[in-house]
């Protein structure tokens, strides 16, 4: 096993370890409680009309039937003395009888639609008050008129005290509260890496991040304390925050995945599986009547092909060596524990329906802190990768700038330069060309004429106040500032003849160097085309050449007009 495959397997046992003592205290901390009774009620008439003649109660742990049914619930060790409050998870059903029996045997009922319970912050609860007799209750019955989500009765339960008022639940709010702020914090991170490296997988981790703050803030409750929201629109959106997240977390690791370690028949899958998410999750929420005899077990059996797709993208991008998808791996990890857990009770008769929001919580948490921490690697890694481009392409523009002989920038880079050379102060420009150069190639070869080429190269370079450049064959080109740049010219151009004659053996006769200088004025303000100015300096070499090599003829220029022939001077060696 690879040391890859080993961390990977670590972490993951890691992540259930998390979650084990993440959920263990949460779970020892709650009382243990009965289901409650049930029985089946026609629905025929008002539900209250049934109260006297109520038949025997299923007690067993058999789950009451969902649908086009009336299920009446009774609880036989009532959880509070005196109940004042029925407290149950939010889902779809029409109305909710709620009847209390008092010692002389009258029944006192209140009617209620769904959208008139009271939303909770400390989960997806609603609470609704109990009719209270004057001489207090001996039993209580809840009746609900079609109900379809199987944990509106299962979770029902009776209190005493207000819900809301729960010190536990409060503690409750707060610690939904840091966690939704430990989410959220990569979104900052996302967009300090969005200025850097605009990547798709950056705005698919902000809209995971995002889609995990919607659905925490539905699923945990918190969302009452922001908006007034009747139980009937907080399950839709309940129902529709969990298919985005689960759209969106498809999407985000297709993106986010190396191209190439995805098979591409999944990735191709990918869109498909997000819109079915989508869709399944608007069927589920709108509650057709069509879809009455599936219950909540529909969203359920819809999206479970999508966890398994999902597991399988991750498996066959670990095998091909993925790096990405070991994040996603730890970060999804609590999350499969938890849908497990919901779609094993939900669908099955093994154990009454379980949202494991604690572990479901932890998930989320965990989820997030891991594609954080793999969003930043990939970062990190893709910079790495643009950063070498860049200084391959940097060192490709440096080969073609510089003349491979003599080590001097070419013709391009000056085309290239001209702007700032001139900007930074440089204004003269001395073109230089060797004398009959042919004869030193005739006599000692082009080996020996390619050493003499190096060794002007380096007379030229020796001034730290000018660049060198060579335009071709045997011609140079200075570039030069400050007040005496014709006369540093004048004795680079005579150093050429003493290093030459010194440095290169079998040379017949002194080799000599003609240069034709123009100096542009510093303060000139228009921009200046090198063709120009290589015009007017060839013109000046050419007078050189002709007034018998071996000087340096140079014009200062006030304005770049036509030449007067009293502002050129000439240079003699």
């Amino acid at each position: 096993m690879t040391w890859g495959a080993r961390s990977t397997l670590s972490a993951f046992a890691l992540a259930l370890c998390c979650i084990l003592a993440a959920v263990r205290p949460v779970y020892a901390a709650e009382a243990p409680r009965s289901a409650p009774c049930w029985q089946t009620l026609p629905l025929s008439a008002q539900a209250s009309d049934y109260l006297a003649e109520l038949g025997p109660w299923t007690c067993e742990e058999s789950a009451p039937p969902v649908g086009n049914y009336r299920i009446a619930l009774t609880w036989n060790d009532v959880q509070a003395s005196e109940p004042k409050f029925l407290v149950s998870r939010i889902g779809h059903f029409g109305n909710v009888t709620l009847a209390s029996q008092d010692k002389t045997g009258r029944w006192i009922t209140s009617r209620h639609k769904a959208n008139d319970a009271q939303p909770l912050t400390d989960g997806p609860h609603f609470k609704l008050a109990l009719p209270q007799p004057a001489d207090g209750s001996i039993r209580t019955v809840v009746i609900f008129d079609r109900p379809l989500h199987l944990s509106t009765m299962t979770a029902a339960k009776l209190l005493a005290e207000d819900p809301a008022l729960d010190p536990d639940s409060i503690a409750y709010q707060l610690l939904i509260a840091g966690l939704l702020g430990i989410i959220l914090i990569p979104l900052f991170f996302d967009l300090v890496f969005w200025r850097v490296l605009r990547q798709n997988f950056l705005l698919w981790h902000s809209a995971l991040i995002g889609s995990f703050a919607l659905l925490l803030l539905s699923q945990s409750g918190l969302v009452n304390h922001m908006v007034d929201l009747p139980i009937e629109v907080w399950r839709r959106s309940l129902i529709m925050s969990f298919g985005v997240a689960l759209a969106v977390s498809f999407m985000f690791t297709r993106a986010y995945i190396e191209d190439d370690k995805i098979s591409p028949v999944m990735r191709r899958w990918v869109p498909y599986a997000a819109a079915w998410a989508l869709i399944a999750s608007a069927i589920h929420a709108a509650s057709f009547d069509f879809m009455r005899p599936f219950g909540s077990s529909f969203h359920s059996v819809a999206l479970a092909p999508l966890m398994i797709l999902i597991l399988a993208i991750m498996i066959d991008a670990w095998r091909r060596g993925s790096r990405a998808v070991r994040f996603q791996m730890v970060g999804w990890t609590p999350l499969f524990v938890g849908v497990s857990i919901q779609l094993v009770t939900y669908i099955t008769p093994l154990a009454p329906p379980n949202d494991a929001l604690p572990i479901f919580f932890f998930g989320m948490l965990t989820e997030s802190l891991a594609t954080a921490l793999g969003v930043a690697d990939r970062f990190l890694a893709i910079r790495r990768q643009r950063d070498k481009a860049q200084d391959r392409v940097a060192a490709l523009d440096a080969l073609s700038s510089v003349d491979p002989l003599t080590g001097l920038y070419n013709r391009r880079a000056l085309d290239i330069r001209m702007g700032s050379l001139r900007a930074d102060g440089f204004n003269t420009f001395a073109l230089l060309d060797l004398d009959h150069f042919k004869t030193v190639n005739d006599t000692i070869g082009h080996a020996g004429g390619d050493a003499v080429l190096v060794e002007v190269a380096g007379i030229l370079s020796a001034d730290n106040q000018s660049l060198g450049f060579r335009l071709g064959g045997e011609e140079f080109l200075l570039v030069m500032k400050g007040d005496d740049s014709l006369d540093r010219a004048e004795k680079l151009r005579q150093a050429i003849s003493l290093r030459v004659a010194r440095q290169i053996d079998g040379l017949e006769r002194i080799l000599t160097a003609s240069v034709g200088a123009i100096v542009l004025p510093k303060d000139r303000k228009e921009a200046d085309i090198f063709s120009d100015i290589y015009s007017r300096a060839d013109k000046l070499l050419y007078e050189a050449k002709e007034g018998g090599r071996n000087r340096l003829v140079f014009e200062k220029l006030r304005l770049f007009s036509p030449r007067q022939p009293d502002r050129r001077r000439a240079a003699a060696g």
